[in-house]
């Protein structure tokens, strides 16, 4: 596509300028139409705005911007587990290893290529990522929900930011935390590990969660977690942050070294475990919400994945 002249009167109000031009021009994407607002490329009557800007119709946009080069978002023939579907929606049961969408240098294989494949309607607020609402990390399984339209996309990532919907992870833990507890810190990158991040007294944006004892096999335990934000990383930082981190969980302490911190006489137990499970053990089990279009409560549970349970079978049988 080559470079275009924007001279555009807005048709209706409400949008966030960089949706309501994502939208419209579908060949750039989200961040690049970004990038162009914030550095003045893009302007309202003349005037430089945020990405953020909601517009007001009659309002005129005008600017000259180039599109970066694109890769055509291919569809494959993945399976996927469809927990739940109806004419708005799609919740998925994600496996470990399938990593969410496109991007630092993965162009195939992900949920977004699968979605493609399945299914004809996806919302394309963002066009690098048709219909995905929220993410998981690649390795945490568990349900995941996708959007059909712009519009629901909207009403459903309001729910998420509001805090308007129940989520509950699963998660096998190292050592024994209280029996129920809150969690609130600021987290923010790691300083020493940019991929990474860490809880501040000071920096970062203010993160709470909340959690629940299931169950202690001595020195594991099994947690019930919610979150009252969302934010990356935000369990496993938060279950390192109270000596509690998750098993194999290398990047916050949940490695297999940690066996060393144990009394011998559960190496041989630590030692299966590790045989039965090589990713992070932490599960999206649950996601309740109140349906934006049919007003239904909507409840969708993901069964605990083999992983996890052979590791709480081993340990209930050394219990």
């Amino acid at each position: 596509m080559s470079g275009l002249k924007l001279n555009l009167s807005v048709d209706c109000s409400g949008d966030r300028i960089d949706l309501f031009l994502t939208k419209k021009f579908p060949n750039f994407s989200r961040s690049k139409i970004q990038k162009y607002i914030k550095d003045g490329t893009i302007r309202v009557g003349g005037d430089k705005v945020k990405p953020s800007w909601i517009l007001s119709e009659g309002e005129k946009l005008i600017g000259n911007i180039n599109p970066e080069p694109q890769h055509e978002l291919e569809p494959e023939n993945i399976p996927l587990d469809i927990l739940y579907e109806d004419d708005h929606l799609i919740i998925i049961n994600k496996n470990s290893g399938l990593v969410v969408h496109p991007g630092n240098g993965i162009k195939n294989g992900t949920l977004v290529n699968a979605l493609l494949f399945h299914f004809k309607k996806l919302s394309y607020l963002d066009y690098t990522r048709p219909g995905i609402v929220h993410r998981l990390d690649k390795d945490t399984t568990g349900v995941i929900l996708v959007a059909k339209s712009e519009d629901i996309h909207r009403k459903m990532a309001k729910l998420f930011e509001n805090r308007e919907l129940t989520k509950i992870y699963k998660a096998i833990i190292w050592g024994k935390p209280k029996d129920r507890d809150s969690i609130t810190t600021n987290i923010c990158r790691n300083p020493a590990v940019r991929t990474l991040f860490t809880t501040s007294q000071t920096k970062g944006k203010k993160a709470h969660t909340i959690y629940e004892l299931d169950s202690y096999y001595c020195p594991l335990s099994v947690v019930s977690v919610g979150l009252k934000t969302g934010r990356t990383h935000q369990i496993r930082v938060h279950m390192k942050s109270i000596g509690n981190p998750i098993i194999c969980d290398d990047d916050y302490s949940g490695g297999q070294n940690r066996i060393k911190s144990f009394h011998p006489k559960y190496n041989q137990k630590l030692t299966k475990v590790f045989k039965l499970i090589n990713r992070v053990a932490l599960h999206s089990e649950l996601l309740e919400f109140i349906h934006p279009v049919s007003g239904e409560n909507i409840k969708v549970i993901a069964p605990i994945p083999e992983d996890m349970k052979n590791v709480i079978s081993l340990l209930k049988k050394y219990d």
